[in-house]
């Protein structure tokens, strides 16, 4: 499952879209998050377009995920942050099982920036 969720992050980084309208931003930044029903990874979506932001959420349900309005902190290994193409938008990814230093180096390998779990 980490895997699948690696794979998906780093598909998204060749994601393109159209426009220029922001989506709907929360103080916090985050457009929508996408988690697992079993705890496994969930995936924040930062600074999308409207266009972007509807088809990662139906990739989301699609995987048999829900959306959330943010993903929770609470066991936390780290976070993998990747850019999603070229729009300005990235994904972060939060992981809570698994090695923290496979999961760093398949996150620096993949391009992202990783910031421990606290």
């Amino acid at each position: 499952m980490r895997v699948t969720f690696i794979a998906f992050s780093m598909a998204l980084m060749m994601v393109g879209c159209s426009g220029s309208s922001s989506g709907n931003h929360a103080a916090s930044g985050i457009d929508s998050a996408c988690t697992k029903a079993d705890g496994g990874p969930c995936l924040e979506y930062v600074m999308t377009t409207p266009d972007l932001q509807t088809s990662l959420e139906a990739s989301c349900l699609d995987d048999g995920a829900q959306i959330v309005s943010s993903c929770r902190h609470e066991g936390l290994i780290g976070i993998c942050t990747l850019p999603i193409g070229t729009t300005g938008a990235s994904s972060r990814d939060y992981f809570y099982a698994g090695s923290a230093a496979n999961l760093e180096s398949a996150c620096v390998g993949s391009h992202g920036t990783w910031t421990p779990g606290s």
